[in-house]
């Protein structure tokens, strides 16, 4: 077994990576693990920002039903 550089598995493709795994197993998995950990804290960033549209989303809708109650009085 031997020991792969961190910084080049980053440099690779899943594909790549996973084909080492034959010569580090452990690097190979933390590089995998790595990966996991960035890919929940992209979406848990994304999930908080789908949030903060679907508020605005509403926001919007309550301003033009308003908008649309006040016209037809008219």
């Amino acid at each position: 077994m031997t020991s792969l550089n961190a910084n080049d598995l980053m440099k690779m493709s899943a594909r790549e990576v996973a084909g080492l795994a034959d010569l580090d197993a452990y690097s190979v998995r933390e590089e995998g693990f790595r990966r996991q950990s960035l890919a929940e804290k992209k979406l848990a960033r994304l999930a908080k920002q789908m949030a903060a549209a679907k508020a605005e989303m509403e926001e919007a809708g309550v301003i033009i039903t308003t908008a649309f109650k006040e016209l037809a009085k008219h």
